[in-house]
């Protein structure tokens, strides 16, 4: 994954092949339905496990037929929304905050739009024009030891079972970018810093 989740405005990687793939928005909406991925061997030895779109493993039980039933009525639907949000919001100047914004974000924003969407609608994109540096600045500072290894006890129970976030040693693995803003976060909000998961 070359590109990171964090807090810096950049796109954050596409949950699966499909996403990013030329297809239509509602077919990288939809997602692939048998992807696998490796992701070290599990209690059966096996090397690869099937997940949906976003990481997380589908259990075995998983109802294929229902869920392919589902989608082939469900795409049509996603196709007419990414047509809405194309011909609306094209020019990514006119994205602002609005009722119509809400409605069509409440309605589902095309995966293809999310990243653009969310720094817009958010108010983020301000803030990162007023304060390009800010995230580089705040990781370059040295966190309080104690916050540090707080972080640390709980970035493991994190999705455990999400193949984004494997060990450290996962190239894909997102532990460290979600370290980072966690990080910079304490160190903006000292008065907050960081409480951990109960």
């Amino acid at each position: 994954m070359a590109t990171s989740v964090e807090s810096n405005g950049q796109r954050p990687p596409s949950p699966s092949p499909s996403q990013s793939s030329s297809s239509s928005s509602a077919s990288s909406e939809a997602g692939s339905d048998n992807k696998s991925h490796n992701s070290g061997s599990d209690d059966n030895g096996s090397a690869e496990r099937k997940v949906d779109p976003y990481g997380f493993e589908r259990s075995d039980d998983f109802d294929f037929e229902t869920y392919e039933q589902f989608m082939s009525s469900y795409l049509s639907i996603l196709a007419r929304r990414a047509a809405r949000w194309k011909d609306t919001y094209e020019d990514k100047r006119k994205i602002s905050r609005s009722r119509k914004l809400k409605r069509f974000c409440r309605k589902g924003i095309p995966g293809d739009l999310r990243p653009d969407v969310w720094m817009l609608a958010s108010g983020a994109s301000r803030r990162k024009a007023e304060d390009p540096n800010r995230y580089k600045t705040l990781l370059s500072q040295r966190a309080d030891p104690s916050v540090t290894d707080t972080i640390l006890l709980d970035i493991h129970r994190t999705f455990p079972e999400n193949v984004y976030f494997n060990a450290l040693s996962d190239p894909q693995s997102l532990r460290k970018p979600l370290q980072n803003v966690l990080e910079a976060i304490s160190i903006s909000n000292p008065h907050v810093g960081y409480c951990q998961v109960r």
